[in-house]
C-alpha cells in the first residue's frame, strides 16, 4: 500500500500529509504529537540497518499499543507523528511517552538509550498552514541532545522562527537566491585593494536579513 511505511507498517509521511490537510480544510481541532529520535543515526551506524529497523518497529508497536486514541504515522528519519482528537488525553499521553524513553529500550541482548524531542502542536491554534506543519514535523533536532525534552505551543515563537529560517534557506539553496556581498581587503602598505572576501547573506521578505549565527 502506498500509504503505509514498508518497515514499520503504520501510515507513512504521505498519508500524514493528506490527513493533516483534510483536518485543516474541515477546521477540525486536534493536537499533533511528534516524537523525534535524536540519536538514530548513531545506533544505525553501530547496530546496522536490520537491527535499527527492528528498533523502529518496536517503538511503533509501543506507540500504537499504548496510545490507542491516536493515529500513528511514520514520517521517516525517526520522526513519528500522532494525531490526537481528545485533548483530555494530552497530559497522560505526554507523560507516558516521556516516561517510556527515560528507560533503556531492550533490543535482544542490547540495551538502547534513546533521547527524544516531543513536540506538541495544537491545530489550528498554533498553525493552520499544512506546509508549516510538515516543516515542524521534518525539522531535525540536534544530535547533541543530552536528555529528552518537550516543546510546547508557548515555546513555538522561537521554534517557528527556526523553522521559517530553515525553509528560507532551503528555498535559497534550491533557487540560487543567496545574496553575495564582496568585502574588500585593503593593504595599508600598498595603499590598494588586493582582493575581496565573498560573504553570503540570507534574506526573507518577512524576516528581513537573517544573521549568520541563526
Amino acid at each position: 500500500d502506498e500509504l503505509l511505511n514498508g518497515i514499520t507498517g503504520v501510515y507513512n509521511r504521505k498519508a500524514f500529509q493528506t490527513d493533516s490537510r483534510i483536518l485543516l480544510k474541515n477546521h477540525v481541532s486536534s493536537t499533533l504529537l511528534v516524537v523525534k529520535l535524536s540519536n538514530l543515526n548513531y545506533y544505525s551506524a553501530m547496530l546496522g540497518i536490520d537491527a535499527t529497523n527492528n528498533l523502529l518497529r518496536s517503538i511503533v508497536q509501543w506507540l500504537t499499543g499504548n496510545l490507542r486514541d491516536c493515529t500513528v504515522y511514520d514520517c521517516d528519519n525517526g520522526h513519528f507523528s500522532m494525531i490526537l482528537f481528545d485533548r483530555t488525553l494530552l497530559k497522560p499521553y505526554t507523560e507516558q511517552i516521556m516516561g517510556h524513553f527515560q528507560n533503556a529500550l531492550l533490543l535482544g541482548q542490547i540495551s538502547v538509550r534513546m533521547n527524544i524531542q516531543l513536540c506538541v502542536i495544537n491545530i489550528p491554534e498554533d498553525t493552520s498552514d499544512p506546509n508549516h506543519i510538515l516543516l515542524m514535523v521534518d525539522t531535525p533536532i540536534s544530535s547533541d541532545l543530552t536528555d529528552s525534552q518537550i516543546i510546547y505551543s508557548h515555546q513555538f515563537s522561537s521554534y517557528q522562527r527556526e523553522i521559517k529560517i530553515l525553509h528560507t534557506l532551503r528555498n535559497a539553496l534550491r533557487e540560487h537566491k543567496l545574496l553575495v556581498y564582496y568585502q574588500p581587503i585593503w593593504s595599508s602598505s600598498q595603499n590598494a585593494i588586493l582582493s575581496a572576501e565573498a560573504l553570503s547573506r540570507l534574506y526573507d521578505e518577512d524576516l528581513g536579513f537573517i544573521p549568520p549565527d541563526e
